[in-house]
């Protein structure tokens, strides 16, 4: 586990820190790096929403019994160490947040760094209230670091990043997976079309010019495609339209590079493919040689579903030995291994 300290420092030399200014830099630490975590989380999913709650507690911050914060979480579980801990990934890039935003700079760097508005904006809202409280406390800094020599946190361009949120908004260019639908109109004008990404889940599309909607027409239907554009979303995280959409194709599968629950991770080498298929409201992913099949009428959930699934096998299996397996248990070992081989 990487060591990453946290202090609040008197400007005055003195050693006392009231107890209020503590807890509240705490919690600014605690909601940043939850947000990085579950934005780096999403990305390795790649789902449509907000990561699940129940992975709060996989970065929640502890206070061991000296009083100093422990960033510790359920990744730490002997059955998925040595290959890849996304604990130690959001530390990192928590760090590098703090120094980029600390700086009176960073807009155009969030939007580098964080792909999905949802979870930037957040970001952005956490280093702003860190940057507050702190300016309020007069009198004390933040100093922060994975190595010995720590660093102090600097100033925050409040009004710049402030900006930045109001023109960008809930907005991003991205891609995601789901249907092209056709439906009529409601002025009878002719045909509109949504997306479909779930059962009952549905925004508006519109292309980037003619030719890219005559080449998409050839998907509307059952085929499973992938398509770049601008994404808004709502405050709630509900896709809400699809602008500028082009490159639509269609795909059969999708491939991950980590495989995330919220007991353990596991980042793989040779990544893990699942077939994709959409029938009946439902999603489906699977992998015939890991003998994983995951279904629900959400992508989200049916990817979720498919990491888990992952994680129990490699809990299950790798750490086992071959005596006490079976024939079949055992290809499921071998195949599980020959991803990070």
């Amino acid at each position: 586990m990487v060591n990453f300290t946290v202090n609040i420092v008197s400007d005055k030399g003195d050693s006392r820190v009231p107890v209020a200014l503590a807890g509240q830099i705490m919690i600014d630490i605690q909601d940043l790096f939850t947000h990085i975590g579950e934005y780096l989380t999403s990305r390795e999913l790649r789902i449509q929403t907000l990561v699940n709650p129940k992975f709060d507690e996989k970065f929640r911050i502890y206070m061991d019994g000296n009083g100093e914060m422990s960033f510790n979480a359920s990744t730490d579980d002997p059955e998925t160490k040595g290959f890849g801990d996304i604990i130690e990934d959001t530390i990192a890039k928590m760090e590098e947040t703090l120094d980029v935003m600390g700086n009176g700079t960073g807009s155009y760097w969030m939007e580098d760094n964080f792909a999905d508005a949802l979870y930037r904006n957040a970001i952005i809202y956490d280093i702003v209230a860190l940057h507050q409280d702190l300016v309020d406390s007069d009198g004390f800094h933040l100093e922060y670091g994975s190595t010995d020599e720590l660093k102090r946190f600097g100033y925050v361009d409040v009004e710049k990043l402030s900006t930045f949120i109001k023109r960008r908004g809930l907005s991003f260019d991205g891609a995601t997976i789901g249907i092209l639908e056709r439906s009529q109109s409601k002025s009878g004008k002719g045909p509109r079309y949504i997306f479909s990404t779930g059962k009952d889940v549905h925004s508006r599309i519109s292309f980037k010019d003619r030719d890219e909607l005559e080449r998409s027409l050839q998907f509307i239907g059952d085929c499973i495609v992938v398509v770049a554009g601008t994404f808004t979303y709502s405050d709630n995280g509900d896709l809400i339209s699809i602008d500028n959409a082009e490159d639509m194709c269609e795909v059969e599968s999708i491939k991950f590079h980590r495989l995330i629950s919220s007991t353990g991770d596991v980042a793989v080498t040779t990544p893990v493919e699942a077939k994709v298929s959409f029938k009946n409201n439902k999603w489906t992913l699977s992998n015939e040689d890991l003998g994983i099949m995951s279904s629900s009428d959400s992508w989200d959930s049916a990817v979720q579903s498919f990491h888990d699934y992952f994680v129990f096998l490699w809990s299950q299996y790798t750490e086992s030995d071959d005596e006490g397996l079976s024939e079949e248990e055992l290809e499921v070992k071998s195949a599980l291994l020959s991803h990070v081989a």
